[in-house]
């Protein structure tokens, strides 16, 4: 057992040298569709930094605590920064609710979507992500709705950036 000095790259001190050895037999233990790997990680390199630049506005532009935007889900940060700007009569409020509608929750939507997928072997015997009626009307995820869901939270991303730096708006 390991001395207790904190986590150390993300495993728990109290875990055993037998844990510790099992973590990377582990990490590749479920049936993966390996096509969709990579473009999984673009959904989650997408959704991180779109959280990031909600986070920006959140605390640069409007002075909320960075607790708090760490602590939120994304839509609910989305949705507090919307709120903010609107109640501290910030200029550019008008431009992040049209973001919001035009942008912002179709990301989080799809975002959503993919992250709260569900594992599946599907009819051709492959494994499969399933996503929710919300966003695709209960259907198998592919590479290509991977591909275009990390684009939409890009574009979210980067729209936002924009309001973000527009003083005058």
């Amino acid at each position: 057992m390991r001395e207790a000095s904190g986590h150390q790259d993300g495993i728990p001190d109290t875990w055993s040298d037998q844990d510790i050895q099992d973590v990377h037999y582990r990490s590749r233990l479920d049936p993966v569709d390996p096509d969709l790997v990579e473009p999984l990680g673009w959904v989650s390199y997408a959704a991180i930094r779109f959280h990031s630049t909600l986070r920006s506005v959140w605390t640069f532009q409007l002075g909320g605590s960075d607790k708090e935007a760490d602590a939120w889900p994304t839509g609910t940060l989305a949705n507090k920064v919307v709120r903010a700007a609107r109640d501290q009569g910030d200029p550019r409020a008008d431009a992040f609710e049209e973001w919001y509608r035009a942008y912002g929750q179709p990301a989080i939507d799809m975002r959503n979507g993919v992250m709260h997928a569900w594992p599946y072997t599907a009819d051709d015997g492959l494994q499969a992500l399933g996503m929710g009626p919300r966003v695709a009307g209960r259907s198998r995820i592919t590479t290509t709705t991977l591909e275009r869901v990390a684009g939409v939270i890009g574009l979210a991303s980067w729209h936002l950036d924009v309001i973000r730096c527009d003083r005058d708006s």
